[in-house]
């Protein structure tokens, strides 16, 4: 190495160690000041997505920054009515999809949480009240959110002796009210069983499409089930089923075949 090369590298290390330390610094600044946004806007938003969801709604904690987003560390959703019955996940990853925001012209975000459990009874998604006092619900925002299930989350429905991993995707549009997704369970010595769902909440828009090729129903109880009760002690199901209905209009198609059945 010649006197005019050692320089030349001894500049290049200093500018490589200074670029590093500003990212270092800029980084760990703007995570102390997203931590202080949203420790200072936590118990609103805890409190506005509660009256809204008529649930019991715990953001966790802060856990970090990631790519476009936010990490939030064990937040929870209960039932107010019965806190046993609960939707929780060790982390859930928060971030904005920009280029899916510009070209839509409203805010896209997606959800991923990690090591989620849903251990809940049938009606945990039915609301007793909206309350109008809601800033959410007050307000008309336009967005979408993405919902994507990943590495085979926990499901446990109590009431109907539904034990799984489920993974899928699901899609909400704020403005028109509407549930988009398809979910892959495999049931606990039952079998596998695929839905896809569309859903609009602000009229009888309802589509939904089940398949499987061969479910148990060893077990299988089901209350108030066309207004009785089932329950069966042994029987299987077999189905490439669809069912449509809408203000006007009303039908059902494909196959759904039930064997062995014993009541």
């Amino acid at each position: 190495m010649n006197k005019d090369q050692f320089p030349r590298r001894k500049n290049n290390i200093f500018t490589i160690l200074t670029v590093f330390a500003v990212g270092f610094i800029s980084v760990n600044s703007a995570n102390y000041i997203f931590r202080r946004i949203f420790n200072t806007k936590k118990v609103n938003i805890e409190r506005n997505l509660s009256l809204l969801l008529d649930k019991e709604v715990l953001l966790g904690e802060y856990s970090g920054l990631r790519f476009l987003g936010i990490n939030l560390k064990a937040p929870k959703i209960s039932d107010k009515n019965n806190y046993e019955s609960r939707i929780e996940s060790k982390y859930i990853y928060l971030k904005i999809l920009p280029l899916k925001s510009i070209l839509n012209k409203k805010i896209v975000l997606q959800i991923s949480p990690r090591k989620l459990k849903i251990d809940i009874n049938k009606n945990f998604f039915q609301r007793d009240s909206i309350s109008k006092k809601s800033r959410i619900s007050s307000r008309k925002y336009n967005y979408d959110i993405y919902f994507d299930l990943k590495n085979k989350s926990n499901l446990k429905i109590r009431d109907i002796g539904i034990n799984a991993k489920v993974e899928g995707k699901f899609l909400y549009r704020s403005k028109e009210k509407q549930l988009i997704g398809n979910l892959d369970s495999n049931l606990k010595r039952k079998g596998n069983l695929k839905l896809k769902i569309n859903k609009k909440f602000n009229n009888n828009f309802f589509s939904l499409n089940i398949k499987s090729r061969g479910l148990n129903l060893d077990d299988f109880k089901y209350n108030k089930l066309f207004k009785e009760n089932i329950s069966l002690q042994k029987g299987t199901l077999k189905s490439n089923f669809n069912l449509f209905r809408s203000d006007d209009k009303f039908y059902c198609g494909g196959k759904l075949f039930l064997s062995s059945l014993n009541f």
